[in-house]
C-alpha cells in the first residue's frame, strides 16, 4: 500500500537529484524531476532545474517560468507548521499539510501528492512552472486516485553510497537503544545503571523492573549487630 511514512523511509538520505513517477487509476502518468536531494522542510527548496512533466495521455513538460522559486515541498508527517489553513482533507488548521508537492503555495499547490500519497491534485497554472497550452489539452484541475508510485534516484553511486550508510548508521542506532548495558547494570563499568537519567534504567523501568529497590536497599541501616566488626 501507498504511505508518505514508508516513501520517507526509502527515499531518506539519497544525496542526489530524483525523478518522480505517479500512475493515476485512470492511467494517467504525472512527474517531476527534483534537481536536490529531497529533505523534509517546512519551505520549499530546489532549483531552476526541476520540472514538471505529463507522460499519459499526452507528453508534455512544464519548465520554471522564473517568476516564484516554490519548486518543491516535502512535509512527511510531524515537520512544519503554516500560520494560515489549508484546504486538505486531512490538514488541521494552522498546521502544514503532510505532502509531496511542486509549485504554487501550500494552500493550492501546483501538483501535489495527498491522503498518505493516495490522491494526486493537479492545477493548470502557476508563477513557477509553466501552464499548460490550452490548445493542446492539458490535465483538468482536480483530485485523482493514485495507482502506484515510483522514484528514481538520478545521483549515480556515490548518492546511493551515502543513502546505504545513513540507513547503516541508523540501524545501528535502533540497535543499540533496545540493548541493555548489563556490565554497568552489575557495577562492572561503564555508567551507573542505578542514576536516574540513565537510558539503561529507563528501559527496564518501562518493562515493569522496580528498578527504585536497590536506590532504597542502600540507605537502609545494617541489621547485623556483629557488622562493624566483621
Amino acid at each position: 500500500g501507498l504511505s508518505l511514512n514508508r516513501f520517507s523511509h526509502h527515499a531518506q538520505g539519497y544525496a542526489g537529484p530524483t525523478l518522480l513517477l505517479v500512475l493515476t487509476e485512470e492511467g494517467e502518468t504525472y512527474g517531476a524531476y527534483i534537481d536536490a536531494p529531497l529533505k523534509p522542510s517546512d519551505t520549499y527548496f530546489g532549483g531552476p532545474n526541476c520540472f514538471l512533466f505529463t507522460l499519459l495521455p499526452a507528453v508534455h513538460i512544464y519548465e520554471p517560468i522564473g517568476i516564484s522559486k516554490n519548486y518543491v515541498l516535502y512535509n512527511p508527517p510531524q515537520t512544519g507548521q503554516l500560520a494560515s489553513s489549508a484546504y486538505f482533507s486531512k490538514s488541521q488548521a494552522g498546521s502544514l499539510p503532510e505532502v509531496i508537492a511542486f509549485g504554487g503555495q501550500p494552500i493550492r499547490c501546483r501538483m501535489s501528492l495527498e491522503d498518505d500519497l493516495n490522491s494526486i491534485r493537479w492545477h493548470t497554472s502557476c508563477t513557477t512552472y509553466a501552464a499548460h497550452p490550452v490548445a493542446s489539452g492539458g490535465p483538468a484541475e482536480g483530485s485523482r486516485k493514485v495507482r502506484a508510485i515510483e522514484l528514481w534516484g538520478c545521483g549515480g553511486a556515490s548518492a546511493e553510497k551515502v543513502r546505504k550508510e545513513i540507513v547503516e548508521r541508523r540501524m545501528r542506532d535502533a540497535s543499540r537503544a533496545g540493548k541493555v548495558d548489563r556490565a554497568a547494570m552489575f557495577g562492572i563499568g561503564g555508567g551507573d545503571w542505578r542514576e536516574e537519567d540513565n537510558p539503561d534504567r529507563m528501559i527496564l523501568e518501562t518493562a515493569g523492573a522496580h528498578t527504585f529497590y536497590s536506590a532504597q536497599l542502600e540507605k537502609l541501616p545494617n541489621d547485623d549487630p556483629n557488622a562493624k566488626e566483621r
